[in-house]
């Protein structure tokens, strides 16, 4: 996802208790950014420790002694770009740490994550992550989110056992035979955390077979899903509530090509590409987008439940049960934005899911 290109890197050092520091450049590529987690693969030596990392100008010059960061074993370096990024820039990092001298201690930004595990939730133990823009509750077996609530408590999935398109058909996601809040026994996985810091949390989830697996990095601003083995076809669902309710008078959703459908109308084709769309409501501001990386020619699909909930679909056929998809890995995205306007959405998504280009310096040593 991330071209990683070698490069020299020569500015002043910024710290004599620090015997090392690994140059870290990163472009914008071309879109807008704001607060954008940045993951970067490394090859840092074995015994480094006491990690710091920096922002610095083109000169050399830092600019912030504390950027947020986490590193997650064995070798991935989550960063935060702070405030707006313009589409053209380059923004260039110093990862501090030594091999061989004390530890030096580290600069402890506020979480702007917290995970709770073993939550009770709908009839399943639960992992529950809290974000600045909503809370994930994650059922653990079924492998997918029965909650998402965005940050005034309202209520976007409502999945309970029972009820069918009132309660148990609805979460996300729904990849077909597994892979579904509420799914135990031969439908039903084991979930994990991989990684835990205050930028990402990650969540493997592998079918009891083994012959399929998923991985949710949970972000400040969006969630992304990997599937990482599929050993059939599947789609991918949103099944829910958006503001709370199916709103068929107020409701509707625009695609990326901007055009917008009334929730009460049921469609079914493939999206244009880029391939995403984004629900909203006339009363609100907040939406709710999803995004296929993949932009390929399966059929998606959407449509009403019952006056319940919707039914959406990557890959899906109207009005049931076609799966469209095989490839693995293939990768999904979803978050909130608070503003409604198109173009304020397309700004943000493009901000979360466009790839960036990181480019790592060789390892340096201060000056003797």
């Amino acid at each position: 996802m991330l071209a990683l290109l070698l490069v020299l890197a020569a500015a002043s050092w910024w710290n004599p208790a620090f015997e090392r520091r690994l140059p870290i450049q990163v472009d914008a590529a071309g879109f807008e950014r704001s607060d954008r987690p940045v993951e970067v693969d490394l090859k840092l030596p074995r015994e480094a420790q006491s990690l710091r990392l920096v922002e610095a100008d083109s000169k050399g010059n830092v600019v912030d002694a504390a950027v947020p960061f986490q590193f997650d074993p064995p070798a991935t370096l989550v960063l935060l770009l702070k405030g707006p990024t313009p589409p053209a820039a380059t923004r260039r990092f110093h990862l501090y740490f030594n091999t061989s001298r004390a530890r030096v201690p580290q600069a402890s930004p506020p979480p702007a994550l917290a995970l709770e595990d073993d939550v009770p939730y709908e009839g399943q133990p639960s992992y529950r992550i809290t974000t600045p823009g909503g809370v994930y509750l994650y059922h653990k077996e079924g492998g997918g989110f029965a909650g998402l609530k965005d940050r005034e408590g309202t209520e976007w999935i409502g999945y309970r056992p029972g009820g069918r398109s009132a309660g148990e058909f609805r979460g996300i996601p729904n990849l077909g035979v597994w892979g579904h809040p509420g799914y135990s026994g031969e439908r039903g996985c084991a979930s994990r955390i991989l990684g835990q810091g205050p930028l990402r949390t990650s969540i493997l989830s592998e079918r009891g077979d083994g012959q399929a697996a998923l991985r949710w990095d949970i972000f400040p601003g969006h969630a992304r899903m990997t599937l990482l083995r599929a050993a059939e076809p599947y789609w991918f669902l949103y099944e829910g509530t958006p503001h709370g309710k199916l709103d068929l008078e107020h409701g509707y959703l625009a695609l990326s090509n901007g055009e917008r459908r009334p929730l009460a109308t049921a469609w079914a084709e493939p999206l244009p590409a880029p391939e995403w769309l984004y629900f909203a409501n006339e009363k609100s501001r907040r939406v709710l987008y999803l995004v296929n990386h993949q932009n390929d020619a399966a059929l998606d699909q959407y449509w009403p439940m019952e006056g319940n909930m919707t039914v959406f679909g990557f890959g899906r056929q109207y009005r049931c049960c076609g799966r469209y998809m095989t490839a693995a890995p293939a990768v999904f995205t979803l978050g909130f934005v608070e503003q409604s306007a198109f173009a304020q959405v397309e700004r943000a998504l493009n901000s979360a899911t466009r790839d960036l280009r990181v480019i790592l310096g060789a390892v340096e040593s201060p000056s003797p």
